[in-house]
């Protein structure tokens, strides 16, 4: 089966955000990437996340890396040179526990460091893609300031469809009005994930759909 994937100037940079865990964020993430990659799409994953689980995932250890993340944001070391490749055909920022320094130092007005050091790249890819860590943290809204469309990966369970509405109505709420030039043209949408037909999952992504 042959699929359409549009054509952008630029990368088009997607956040798969929910400030939830356990909903499949990061397989989502690194499945899209690879997914893209057989289509010959050059792709960029972002790790943001300070646990590394989407740079363990493709077989990197953070402990080995010389650059990671950190040094991106923290030693402005540039993104080109911190990237590495993987054995999927697409190139990751890889994080490392390094991160949670950048965590606990970044302040109000500092969600848009991402997206500044991700600017270099957009020539170079035609997606690029950011698995974020779950909560109301510094380096998740850099995320999803950075993002020309937000993915929020969610299970089809109660709890999880009530996060969609925490992220989205602070989304809306707060970046779309603090940052009102960058993300004017920014995009949400719901990824469920773990769904099952014909089981108590379908009245509720019905539900989702009405609402």
């Amino acid at each position: 089966m042959e699929v359409d994937v549009p054509e952008y100037k630029g990368a088009k940079t997607i956040s798969f955000s929910i400030y939830k865990g356990g909903t499949g964020k990061t397989t989502s993430a690194v499945n899209t990437a690879a997914a893209l990659a057989e289509l010959n799409k050059k792709i960029l994953l972002v790790d943001l996340d300070q646990q590394a689980s989407a740079t363990r995932y493709l077989g990197i250890d953070p402990n080995e890396l010389q650059y990671s993340l950190y040094h991106t944001f923290y030693q402005n070391v540039p993104a080109s040179v911190v990237r590495q490749k993987t054995n999927f055909g697409f190139d990751i920022l890889p994080s490392a526990s390094l991160l949670a320094a950048i965590e606990e130092s970044l302040e109000p007005g500092d969600e848009t460091l991402l997206r500044e050091r991700l600017q270099p790249l957009q020539d170079e890819y035609d997606f690029i893609l950011i698995d974020t860590p779950p909560g109301k943290a510094a380096l998740a809204f850099n995320g999803i300031v950075a993002a020309d469309l937000l993915l929020v990966p969610a299970s089809a369970e109660r709890m999880s469809v009530d996060g969609i509405s925490d992220l989205v109505n602070h989304v809306q709420e707060i970046f779309w009005h603090k940052f009102r030039e960058e993300l004017r043209n920014q995009e949400i949408r719901i990824l469920f994930t773990m769904y099952k037909a014909n089981t108590k999952h379908s009245p509720i992504l019905q539900s989702m759909k009405v609402s």
